[in-house]
């Protein structure tokens, strides 16, 4: 009989495959496979591929949380200084003309 292999649970996959795990930590899926019923070798592999990456999945998950909330911590600078006001708007200065062009002005008019 062949079952789906969702229909075993994570913690029982698991311990299957600990039970078949060779002298040299590796895992005789062929075993595993018989065990759970599963049609092949390459089921149990997968499942331990899928089961890898979700936990690979969460402890990133955690990480980039921790990473996250230790970088928005920030330090207020502690001074004696009052805050500077805001300054307004700066105007554009019309052109006007400039002091020696007067000058040159004033000389032509006979002034």
């Amino acid at each position: 009989m062949v079952s789906n292999s969702n229909s075993v649970s994570d913690q029982e996959f698991l311990l299957r495959c600990i039970e078949h795990v060779h002298g040299d930590l590796k895992i005789n899926f062929d075993k595993v496979a018989k065990d759970l019923g599963y049609a092949s070798a390459a089921v149990a592999a997968n499942r331990m591929r899928n089961l890898r990456k979700k936990l690979q999945e969460k402890k990133d998950e955690k990480e980039a949380k921790a990473d996250n909330t230790s970088s928005q911590v920030k330090k207020v600078k502690e001074t004696d200084e009052k805050p500077k006001a805001k300054r307004g708007k700066k105007r554009k200065i019309e052109e006007t003309t400039s002091k020696y062009e007067n000058e040159d002005k004033k000389a032509e008019d006979g002034e």
